[in-house]
């Protein structure tokens, strides 16, 4: 079943604003499964050019798809960026997506 607010969310993820995208990225993560229609939206997110709206989407996308093989490669490589809120953040997903 298609939550209610699975449409709103993904017109979100085209906003201009980079926190609308990571809020609607973040809507859609505590959706799941049910968010199945936003999908195609959220992979199209792993290629953000804001970072944070990048690794909503990442965190989104795996939650929604229960897919990993895109967002983990994407996470990786920024547990070294110099920005320490996207190391932790990135660090946070990964241990959800992949706990070992």
């Amino acid at each position: 079943m298609l939550s209610l607010s699975t449409p709103v969310l993904i017109e979100t993820l085209g906003n201009e604003d980079d926190r609308m995208r990571q809020f609607a990225a973040f809507g859609l993560r505590r959706i799941g499964r049910k968010a199945r229609a936003a999908e195609i939206a959220l992979h199209d997110g792993l290629r953000d050019m804001d970072q944070g709206a990048r690794i909503a989407a990442a965190t989104a996308y795996w939650s929604v798809s229960g897919q990993a093989e895109e967002s983990v490669p994407l996470l990786r490589p920024l547990l070294k960026d110099s920005d320490s809120f996207v190391r932790e953040a990135s660090a946070k997903v990964l241990e959800q997506i992949e706990p070992k």
